[in-house]
């Protein structure tokens, strides 16, 4: 039997706002991101999907998209180091052109092609796909199940690229905005996603 994983980004910070370089730094939502949050969990309390299970990312953006999800759908969350955004080293909590100016860093050109690149400090985006790739394959083990994962624009990303059969590089043809949801189906004869990005239940707000 398939499994049915929902894919949540996290709402806004002040970072997202600014442009600041978020990584494995940990701000908290801010006032726009906590109704984000709030929006979301209704719309996925709304569906007629019984979820068995939700699985967050540890860092604090998702830990409060996740705990505001679980109030209105009466899940457990489970919070994983796995699920975090990719490590960006020394550039984490710089603007672009700070980062520039400070390490001479070119990050737009990074994060166009970051295959076999690392930012000193940082994660490479190959050691980004295996963890992701481990967290998929433990997913797989709740058969005939809805789950609902709350993550990172680039984790969500390089998941999807994953179910797709992608290389990783091209996770930046994808666009996750903040508290979208993606919809994907899990299953021996073949993964699916069924829905990418979705942003409707935020239209009150946006």
């Amino acid at each position: 039997m398939a499994v049915r994983l929902y894919l949540v980004r996290h709402g806004e910070t002040e970072w997202n706002k600014a442009g600041r370089i978020q990584g494995q730094q940990n701000p908290p939502l801010n006032e726009l991101g906590r109704r984000q949050a709030e929006m979301v969990a209704e719309y996925l309390a709304g569906l007629s999907a019984n979820y068995d299970q939700i699985y967050s990312s540890d860092l604090l953006r998702a830990r409060q998209t996740a705990e505001a999800i679980a109030a209105k759908c009466n899940g457990r969350i489970v919070f994983r180091r796995e699920l975090r955004e990719q490590c960006f080293g020394v550039c984490e909590g710089f603007l672009v052109e700070e980062a520039r100016a400070k390490f001479g860093i070119d990050l737009r050109a990074y994060l166009r092609n970051p295959a076999g690149t690392t930012l000193p400090d940082g994660e490479s985006l190959e050691a980004m796909g295996a963890r992701a790739a481990q967290f998929l394959a433990e997913v797989r083990g709740h058969e005939g199940q809805s789950v609902i994962v709350v993550s990172h624009g680039g984790l969500i990303k390089t998941l999807l690229t994953l179910i797709l059969g992608m290389q990783l590089h091209y996770r930046n043809r994808l666009e996750i905005a903040n508290a979208a949801v993606s919809v994907v189906s899990l299953a021996k004869t073949g993964d699916k996603v069924l829905a990418l990005n979705l942003t409707h239940h935020l239209a009150q707000i946006s």
